[in-house]
């Protein structure tokens, strides 16, 4: 049984939610609208105020469709009513943003500013010239646009952030369960050492997922084999990343086990 799929999905004030027979659902609320077609075998229906989702089969790929079925219902009902949210911060001397109509211009570190396209629904304010705040009502949209607004930031950074032989570059790299970090020669294009909570022999039968624990476990695991091919000295890219949580307790984990950055 799912648990999440389960649970229904209450309705807030001031927000409509339609199912077709053909399970295309319809959400409208103060903040926008959104439209999705549930997946074959997952069902809808809407009942005082509570959206029920249910299966119609119990395979696998159904069960498991039950329960995002409903996580991405709720998160239709939250984003038309209340929107969502995220913060990008851009770090670097002369490094600033502003919004100029739909076109976000990057100024960092070039002759030129950098354009980045904000997508149809996504809305962009800039504060203090480096806080970029991003808000929507589909949250899919909206952690896409921060990740492409990151990517690009960090596209143009990794031009001035290189590894060599002698000091290579130390990548971070964190998915939803799983934290990776790779000393590279940047120069010879090859990969010097890494480590990741992929590797069964580093957690030793802990179940970490990509935490701050885990940063820590990766942070000391690549200094060891970093140090062991008598690399002691490395350039240090968060990957565009926030320098706190997971990616500070990497780089002090990496620090004190002796890698130099």
């Amino acid at each position: 049984m799912s648990r999440i799929g389960n649970k229904a999905v209450e309705i807030p004030d001031k927000v409509k939610v339609n199912v077709d027979g053909d399970g295309a659902v319809s959400v409208e609320g103060p903040k926008g609208k959104l439209h999705w077609k549930l997946p074959r075998d997952i069902k809808a229906s809407v009942k005082d105020n509570r959206v029920s989702v249910v299966r119609e089969a119990e395979t696998r790929s159904v069960k498991a469709l039950h329960g995002l079925s409903r996580s991405l219902v709720h998160n239709m009902v939250q984003g038309v009513s209340e929107g969502f949210t995220k913060q990008l911060e851009i770090e670097g001397v002369g490094f600033r943003a502003a919004v100029q109509g739909s076109i976000l211009n990057l100024s960092l570190g070039f002759s030129h500013p950098i354009p980045f396209s904000i997508p149809k629904d996504i809305k962009i304010t800039v504060a203090d010239n480096t806080k970029i705040t991003i808000q929507g009502v589909d949250k899919k949209l909206v952690a896409t646009t921060r990740k492409a607004a990151r990517q690009h930031v960090h596209r143009r950074i990794r031009k001035k952030v290189a590894g060599t032989a002698q000091r290579p570059r130390l990548a971070v790299h964190f998915s939803g369960k799983h934290v990776y970090a790779q000393v590279i020669d940047d120069d010879a294009g090859c990969t010097l050492a890494a480590a990741s909570t992929r590797e069964p022999s580093l957690l030793e039968g802990k179940k970490l997922r990509a935490n701050q624990a885990a940063a820590e476990l990766i942070g000391k695991a690549i200094a060891e084999r970093s140090l062991a091919k008598k690399l002691e000295r490395v350039v240090f890219d968060r990957g565009g990343f926030f320098y706190h949580g997971k990616v500070k307790a990497l780089a002090e984990a990496a620090r004190a086990t002796g890698l130099k950055f």
